[in-house]
């Protein structure tokens, strides 16, 4: 027998907050310690945490325990993680690469050819490691770290780059660097050029998803280019911080950990941003399935769930008047399978009404014609549909409103 709890909020010219607004927050996990958390990284159920001082610490319980797992790992300073396959990568400060083929329970040095042990920034690309160091350039391995080149493009060989972190997709690399700004190869290394972006800048953060990637800056906020660096636009709308310490890109979503003012959130392309929640520095992202880990200086880790955030900013209203008190939907019983949508206009006008998951994603488009003044109804059917919760978007005119529509067994 299904039940149906429908909860409502209304917004004028603003983003709607949904339900759950007592649980709709970040939660502080219950460790790891270590000092700073230098990076994150997930692989399966696994999150994996690189800290200043306690090398690398494991949860597999989202959080709830953390267990170090240093044994074979000789430089407690990790500044980097990277997972590709059953392999997780370890970048320090002073002791080069180190590959754990177990999930940590063991590390073995893997320094054949890298000749900087100084290593801020760990990618892979297919079967491809890039390492990033501190005033020694950028190496790769295509043999999961058994041995390492430098590449030695012009720009690269005649410069003492201070790489902060990497990102790769294919034959794109990019390296952002301490006062150096940034970086890119789009031939695999073959050839080198700084991207144009506000000159010689800190980069402290990268994040890609095919040919769109967001650099995150030490005082200009975030940039995007959607063509693999070939141009870049600001893009910080909405941001209050202007120092972006770290980035990730979750399907269309990336998120922006700040210096001073936690996560904020764009959910188009970076053309506006919105904070969803924390208020320190964010030095550290992973996304394991449905949830954001975050990492801070004081050796903490938080999370959240990804839907609570991206239906706060997925569903925008438009400005204008429409009055909840028009808008009704009805569970006339709870062995009825039909949600009731019921709305009042005092003139005619054209009446749009959606249904979306929590990812923002369109399930069934409803209604969409126009319609006289007066009241109307009309039912919403979900024995098509999974359990879960739901958004319907109701629209008329250019003034919109949303309601949250659970839906339970």
């Amino acid at each position: 027998m299904k039940r149906f709890l429908v909860q409502f909020a209304l917004s004028i010219g603003w983003v709607v907050l949904f339900a759950h607004t007592t649980s709709a927050d970040w939660v502080k996990t219950n460790g790891p310690g270590g000092g700073r958390i230098n990076a994150l990284a997930a692989s399966g159920s696994n999150i994996f945490a690189g800290t200043e001082t306690g090398g690398v610490f494991l949860t597999s319980n989202n959080g709830a325990n953390w267990t170090q797992i240093n044994s074979g790992l000789t430089d407690d300073t990790v500044a980097s993680l990277a997972v590709n396959g059953n392999n997780v990568f370890a970048g320090t400060s002073g002791g080069s690469v180190f590959l754990s083929a177990n999930s940590g329970t063991s590390w073995t040095a893997v320094n054949n050819g890298l000749t900087n042990s100084n290593v801020n920034a760990l990618a892979v690309s297919g079967n491809n490691v890039f390492a990033g160091t501190w005033g020694g350039g950028i190496f790769y391995s295509t043999n999961n770290g058994t041995s390492w080149n430098r590449f030695d493009a012009y720009l690269l060989e005649n410069s003492k780059l201070d790489v902060l972190c990497i990102a790769a997709n294919g034959n794109n690399i990019f390296a952002g660097t301490y006062q150096g700004g940034m970086v890119q190869t789009t031939d695999n290394g073959a050839t080198w050029k700084v991207a144009s972006i506000n000159g010689y800048i800190t980069i402290f953060s990268l994040a890609g998803d095919g040919s769109k990637i967001f650099a995150g800056t030490d005082l200009g906020g975030p940039y995007l280019s959607t063509n693999n660096g070939t141009s870049w636009t600001p893009v910080k709308n909405g941001l209050t911080d202007s120092a972006i310490s770290s980035l990730i890109m979750s399907g269309n979503n990336v998120f922006a950990g700040t210096v001073n003012r936690g996560v904020f959130l764009s959910s188009n392309n970076g053309a506006n941003w919105n904070p969803v929640g924390l208020n320190f520095c964010v030095t550290s992202f992973a996304v394991n399935g449905s949830t954001i880990f975050a990492g801070n200086n004081g050796g903490e880790v938080w999370r959240r769930s990804l839907s609570e955030m991206i239906v706060e900013t997925n569903i925008q209203l438009q400005q204008g008047m429409l009055d909840q008190e028009n808008i009704k939907i009805y569970s006339p019983n709870h062995s009825n399978h039909n949600v009731n949508i019921k709305f009042s206009l005092p003139h005619s006008d054209l009446v749009t009404i959606k249904i979306y998951n929590l990812s923002g994603k369109e399930m069934i488009s409803l209604f969409n014609q126009y319609v006289d003044a007066g009241t109307h109804s009309l039912n919403f059917d979900t024995r098509n549909i999974a359990t879960g919760c739901y958004v319907g978007r109701i629209q008329v005119g250019t003034n919109a409103i949303v309601k949250n529509i659970l839906v339970s067994r």
